[in-house]
């Protein structure tokens, strides 16, 4: 196991999403072949409709973070209160 979180790009989790899909691996055997943690490699698998939705509907594929939440903070409005 590496000591630090590799970041992946949309491409690679899809990669790894299709993986899990065709031969049914653990998450540990994941973990192992996509040199990742664990619990990324769940998160990963755990996510995997919401993965396959961004790439159906062609987002950046390098992109390697996404900064707005689906059910996050994305409709708050930063406009100062008493003005």
């Amino acid at each position: 196991m590496s000591g630090k979180r590799r970041l992946l790009t949309l491409k690679e989790k899809i990669d790894i999403v299709e993986t899990y899909n065709r031969e049914k691996l653990s998450v540990r055997d994941l973990s192992k072949r996509f040199n990742i943690g664990k619990t990324q490699a769940a998160g990963i698998v755990k996510s995997r409709s919401e993965l396959l939705s961004k790439w159906q509907s062609n987002v950046n594929t390098g992109m390697k973070r996404s900064f707005f939440k689906v059910n996050g903070f994305k409709h708050r409005s930063f406009a100062m209160i008493g003005s």
